[in-house]
């Protein structure tokens, strides 16, 4: 192989390698509960808030992705809505945390029409 074309390539291996990676470490369920049960919950409070900013983002620009209508004043009781959520779906813990929480948001808060 050419010099020419030995960079390019190293580039790609390497960056593939932290594709992969990044592919299967998502947080789990179980992860997302114990953060939420923690003394120190801001992690919790964070992934969630992450949820609900992508999800209004996208209804506001249209996204044909139903998301939830979530009302003024709610962010203080949504992790407890999502706790309580984990705790019933128990047995979809090993899932993806963002798709449990979605679920959960949605549960609670469905809009009424084209949400």
């Amino acid at each position: 192989m050419s010099k020419r074309w030995t960079l390019p390539w190293l580039t790609l291996i390497i960056c593939a390698t932290f594709v992969s990676d990044a592919i299967g470490s998502y947080q789990t369920g179980f992860q997302l509960l114990s953060q939420c049960e923690a003394a120190d919950y801001s992690v919790c409070l964070g992934y969630i808030e992450g949820i609900v900013d992508i999800t209004s983002a996208a209804r506001q620009k249209g996204s044909p992705m139903r998301s939830p209508c979530i009302p003024v004043g709610a962010p203080v009781q949504l992790r407890l809505i999502v706790i309580q959520h984990l705790r019933r779906e128990a047995k979809l813990l090993h899932f993806e945390a963002s798709l449990l929480v979605y679920d959960a948001l949605m549960a609670a808060f469905p809009c009424s029409e084209g949400g």
